[in-house]
C-alpha cells in the first residue's frame, strides 16, 4: 500500500524545551545580585546599568542605547537560576517574568 506523504500534525506538550522549563521552575534564585554583576563584568566591562526581572538580571550601558546591536553594544543576561549568561533575545523568548526594578550601577 502506498502511503499518502502527508506529514501527521502533533501537538507539542509545551512551548519550552523541559530543560528551559527546569531553570525557570526551580524558583529560588541561586545567583546573587553580586555574583552576576562580577560575571557580567567580565563579559562586558562598561556596565552603568541594571534591570533586574524575576528570572534574571539585564546588565547595560547607557551608551549602548546610541546602537542598534552590535558587537559590544547588547545588554549582558544573567540567569538567576544557574548563573548562565545568554543573550537578550534568548531571555525574552524564555520569560523575562515580571520586571522588579531598574538602576544605575
Amino acid at each position: 500500500m502506498k502511503k499518502s506523504g502527508k506529514i501527521k500534525y502533533q501537538e507539542p506538550e509545551s512551548y519550552f524545551p523541559e530543560e528551559v522549563r527546569k531553570i525557570f521552575e526551580a524558583g529560588d534564585d541561586r545567583i546573587s545580585y553580586n555574583e552576576a554583576l562580577k560575571k557580567a563584568k567580565e563579559f562586558k566591562p562598561n556596565l552603568d546599568c541594571c534591570t533586574e526581572y524575576e528570572n534574571g538580571y539585564v546588565f547595560g550601558s547607557h551608551s549602548d542605547d546610541l546602537y542598534v546591536g552590535g558587537i559590544g553594544h547588547t545588554p549582558c543576561v544573567v540567569l538567576k537560576s544557574d548563573g548562565r549568561i545568554i543573550s537578550m533575545p534568548e531571555f525574552v523568548i524564555m520569560g523575562t517574568g515580571k520586571e522588579i526594578k531598574s538602576f544605575d550601577l
